[in-house]
């Protein structure tokens, strides 16, 4: 199982330059976790973007994936990992979420870059084609 915040679904929904990596985990609906958060994230933003309506279809795609819910012991463990690592309540919620469940959380945000279980997704750098130079000795 993969977690995907709500961040990833941001870049998936927009096409944004990372959204074929994440079409990759996100074309497996049964193996995505989301956690309930992103929920209201991505409703919020998407919402004030382009409507109700178009977010009320988004809310029904993430739903197809397991949505696990802020229980208690979710919450517990965010707080201690915002405080460990600085993290957002939002980004330790997604993270405890993928620790509880023992899986990866993929993300592009790089407050969690290099922490246990995550899945860093970052842009390639552009190749810079040198196809004029001629080194001359």
């Amino acid at each position: 199982m993969t977690v995907i915040d709500a961040s990833g679904w941001l870049e998936y929904l927009a096409d944004g330059p990372l959204a074929a990596q994440y079409e990759k985990y996100l074309a497996k609906s049964e193996a995505v976790i989301t956690p309930s958060i992103a929920i209201s994230e991505v409703y919020t933003k998407v919402k004030k973007a382009k409507g109700a309506e178009v977010a009320l279809s988004v809310v029904a795609q993430i739903e197809k994936t397991k949505v696990i819910a802020l229980d208690e012991e979710i919450a517990l463990m965010a707080g201690d990992l915002a405080l460990a690592h600085s993290l957002a309540l939002p980004q330790a919620i997604a993270y405890a979420t993928a620790l509880r469940e023992e899986s990866q959380l993929v993300t592009a945000n790089p407050h969690l870059k290099g922490l246990d279980q995550i899945t860093f997704l970052q842009q390639k750098p552009k190749d810079l084609p040198l196809l004029n130079y001629h080194h001359n000795k």
